[in-house]
């Protein structure tokens, strides 16, 4: 419809959610921005206008950028776990755990470290915003968690007597901080240009020697 003489023609933004699912179409798109240009690609009022609302709209969910930082944090750590579990997974290939023998929780957990360092270096964008710093909590624990899916491998290890239990406790804030420390490098490097296998391998040796675990082969 043409708008008469000196009347104000309003545009209509065509809808990009459902009803009543503003909030996770806001965090979706704010997802999509962060994947491409990291921290600095999460405006709220950029997203807002990608989803079609108004900011005001948006902020009835999300009251302050912290707030909608949070939520995509929490993503962004969920999207690395369900990485570092389907390594896991995947990690014996197709014979069953019982097959593989006791190393298969070293092949697990080595498996893990692979997967998390790959996601840095594959998604920048994803892993500077999952532990960014904020002001506001999630609205919820991570589920899946990256934590708890090291914490489920390192249990593995001490039960099938390839780790001391003695360093249990320890364990995972050792494995975490190496880990992330090689992650939090390689994000800052072009991956063609490293070595990263080689890089990883010796990494994880040391991580093995540090908390008591065997090498494999």
């Amino acid at each position: 419809m043409v708008a008469s003489k000196g009347t104000v023609r309003r545009v209509v933004p065509r809808a990009t959610y459902h009803h009543g699912n503003l909030r996770n179409a806001l965090i979706d798109e704010a997802v999509r921005r962060v994947e491409v240009t990291g921290l600095r690609g999460l405006v709220g009022r950029e997203v807002s206008a990608a989803v079609g609302v108004t900011p005001s709209a948006a902020y009835r969910h999300f009251p302050s950028h912290g707030h909608l930082l949070a939520a995509v944090s929490r993503r962004a750590r969920e999207a690395l776990a369900r990485a570092m579990q389907e390594a896991a997974n995947a990690s014996c290939g197709d014979a069953a755990p019982e097959r593989v023998g006791t190393k298969w929780a070293v092949v697990r957990f080595d498996a893990i470290g692979r997967a998390y360092i790959r996601f840095a270096v594959t998604n920048p964008g994803l892993f500077e915003v999952a532990f960014a710093a904020c002001d506001a909590a999630p609205d919820g624990p991570d589920d899946p968690s990256p934590w708890e899916v090291l914490k489920e491998c390192l249990t593995a290890l001490s039960e099938t007597d390839m780790m001391d239990r003695r360093h249990l406790e320890a364990a995972p804030y050792i494995a975490w901080s190496v880990v992330h420390g090689l992650a939090t490098v390689g994000t800052t490097r072009n991956p063609d240009k490293m070595h990263v296998d080689a890089i990883i391998d010796a990494v994880l040796a040391g991580l093995h020697r540090a908390i008591g675990v065997p090498v494999t082969d």
